[in-house]
Order: structure tokens, then C-alpha cells, then sequence
């Protein structure tokens, strides 16, 4: 099965389509169709059904509230921040609250019950862990990344609805997440596994082998540029001025946003982005299908595995150890909050620290004497 050019969630069979919705909370929604069917009839059942399911769990969240409590109160929330880019997240984590506080009062909710749960989550969980079978649920601490989420989500309610009400949350410190290390790998791991990849494309049932990889042009274009697997599929043609050594990157809405950018390129880019071009690869594509295609490299080539956000973390990474310029790093990534980008200064300095720990070995290790 392979999937139809700018299409997401929707594959082409032997007969015709078939097309998937995966929302949180619900099991995998699949349905075939069999030739002849118009496209536009399929994405127009993935997006009906996407809409009921998330309609269903908003009735699910509101079901039965009673005045004045925290049940009655989400539903009063989530249509208020439904513009968020992260919306589908945040009603997922709001949602966790509610077996918790349930028919609570929102504003007798205090700082040591909250407090409780999120050492609760950081030490016996429950989580969810994927098993033969499907989902289910374990004592196991989750990471501290994801309760800091749930508080966060939990201290934006009662901004938005009790603004003027001291926020429990606030008293409340959040996990301790450790230094964050980005995933970078050597840009002599990079080229190996580039150079790996196939330069063919997928074989189709009944047609010729296409003779270049799509996917192989995409990690090229990813691995000397910097740019999420999102951006590139935003890119218009308009935006890659390969002639120009440089590319247009639009702006950002996730998280706190970003704005738009101007990302220069390396002879390595300017030939890859060239390549993009030239195959006319613009729009979106399986971010799967790549790293699957990577992974299969990297087995070959016998070297650790790497994906598309491994090319992202290691181009910054070697941009700010080649600079000693940490902001630089932060324009070319796009990050609006410098905290962001602090992250890569520990993987931008690592060879120098080995460096030093290695001369220091030496020192206290001294000569060995001859016999």
C-alpha cells in the first residue's frame, strides 16, 4: 500500500483506498473504499469522522456535571482555548484531572491535592504502555515532562475562568526534568547513513520501481537545513530559493509560536533543496516512511539508529558548536524563548568537556615506566 501524494491518512490499495482517523481515547477508525471513488470522498469521511469522535469526547467530559463544580466547569474551558494549536493535547490533559477533582468546587481545589497526584504520577504512575493486544495500564512513574504537562494544562484553567482567584497551581513546583540533551549525532554518522539509503523508490504492485527515493531527497533536505519534517511540508515553491542559498520557512503556531524565518544553506542544502524542486516533492508526506527508510540505513551501514528530528537537533547542534554563538542557534531554529535553545549548548560543548576529561586522565594517570 502506498500513500497518495499530499494526502495524509488515506493509502491506496489493490481495489482503491483505504483511509484511517487515530484520535486519542478511541480505537483506530479504518474504512475501505473500492474503485471507482473520488478522493475528495474519502477525506471528506476522515474528516467527518474526526469531528465526531472529538465532539465525543467532549460530551464524554461533560457528561452529568453538577453547578459550580469542576466538571461543570471544563466544559466552560475547552471551548475557550480551542484555538490552541495544541487543543487536542489539551483536552486530554484536562481530562486526566477529572477523576480527581470530579464534583469538587473548581475554587476549593487546593495546592496539597494537586501536590499528592503529581508525586503519585512520578512515582507509581499509572501510565499507559503498549502491549500484545492493545493499550493498558501499569503502576509505572511517568516522566516528569508529562506531569509538568498536566500541570501546566491545569494552571491555564484556572487562569482563563478564575482570573482573579489565587491559582492553586502555582504553589505547586513542577518536576524536575534534568538538563535536556538533544539527540545530535556526528555529521560523519550523517553522510553514512545517507549515503545508505536507497536511491530508489517504492515498488508499487503492477508498475515499474520509481528511479529515485522520495524519501532519500526529503532527509537530505532535512539533514542540511535544520528544518522540522512540518516545515518542509509547508514549503512552497515560491519559498525554496535553492538559487539564492537560501530557503523561506513560514511561521510556527506550536507551543509558543515562532515567527517566520530565512534559513541559509550550505552546498550540501542548496543540492538537496534543488533536488526537491527538480522531483517537484512540495506538500505533505509520510514522516513514517522515512524513518523507516532511515532505520533500514542504518541497519546496512550497521550505525545507531537515527530519525527525522535527529537531523534537526545535530545541524543546530553543529552550528553552535562551529559559532560558540548560542543565539545564532535559536534564529536558525526558530526559537522564541532562548531556554529553548540552552538546551544545546551541554551536546554543543560535549567533545570539548571529553576533550578535557581526557587530558585529565592523562595527568593523573601519568607514564607508565619502562621495564
Amino acid at each position: 500500500m502506498t500513500k497518495p501524494k499530499g494526502l495524509r491518512g488515506i493509502e491506496t490499495t489493490a481495489t482503491g483506498y483505504r483511509a484511517y482517523v487515530r484520535v486519542k481515547g478511541f480505537p483506530l477508525k479504518t474504512k475501505r473504499f473500492r474503485h471507482p471513488v473520488d478522493v475528495a470522498e474519502v477525506r471528506l469521511w476522515r474528516e467527518t469522522t474526526r469531528s465526531k469522535l472529538i465532539v465525543r469526547r467532549e460530551e464524554q467530559i461533560a457528561d452529568a456535571p453538577t453547578p459550580e463544580t469542576f466538571r461543570a466547569d471544563v466544559p466552560r474551558y475547552l471551548p475557550a482555548v480551542k484555538a490552541l494549536p495544541s487543543y487536542t493535547e489539551r483536552v486530554r490533559d484536562i481530562s486526566i484531572w477529572l477523576p480527581v477533582f470530579d464534583t469538587t468546587p473548581s475554587l476549593e481545589i487546593d495546592a496539597l491535592t494537586i501536590r499528592t497526584m503529581r508525586d503519585q504520577w512520578l512515582t507509581v504512575g499509572p501510565r499507559w504502555v503498549q502491549k500484545k493486544g492493545g493499550r493498558v495500564l501499569v503502576n509505572k512513574p511517568l516522566a516528569a515532562g508529562t506531569v509538568n504537562h498536566r500541570l501546566r494544562a491545569l494552571s491555564n484553567f484556572f487562569t482563563v475562568l478564575y482570573p482573579k482567584h489565587d491559582n492553586p497551581v502555582k504553589d505547586v513546583e513542577e518536576a524536575d526534568a534534568g538538563e535536556p540533551v538533544p539527540r545530535s549525532v556526528s555529521y560523519v554518522v550523517i553522510k553514512a547513513v545517507l549515503k545508505a539509503m536507497t536511491d530508489q523508490g517504492r515498488a508499487l504492485k503492477d508498475q515499474l520501481r520509481e528511479d529515485f527515493s522520495a524519501a532519500k531527497v526529503r532527509a537530505h533536505c532535512l539533514a542540511w537545513s535544520g528544518v522540522t519534517p512540518t516545515e518542509l511540508e509547508r514549503l512552497q515553491p515560491a519559498d525554496n530559493r535553492w538559487r539564492e542559498n537560501l530557503i523561506i520557512v513560514g511561521a510556527r503556531r506550536k507551543g509558543r509560536g515562532a515567527p517566520g524565518r530565512v534559513v541559509p544553506l550550505t552546498k550540501e542544502g542548496r543540492a538537496a533543496f534543488r533536488e526537491l524542486h527538480r522531483r517537484a516533492l512540495y506538500g505533505e508526506f509520510n514522516v513514517g516512511v522515512v524513518n523507516r527508510a532511515l532505520a533500514l540505513a542504518c541497519e546496512a551501514a550497521q550505525l545507531p539508529r537515527i530519525t527525522c528530528y535527529t537531523f534537526r537537533h545535530s545541524y543546530i547542534t553543529g552550528v553552535v558548536r562551529a559559532t560558540k554563538n548560542l543565539k545564532l542557534g535559536g534564529m536558525l531554529a526558530g526559537h522564541r524563548d532562548d531556554r529553548t535553545t540552552h538546551r544545546y549548548r551541554m551536546a554543543a560543548e560535549l567533545e570539548v568537556l571529553q576533550h578535557g576529561v581526557g587530558r585529565f586522565g592523562k595527568a593523573v594517570g601519568g607514564r607508565k615506566r619502562r621495564a
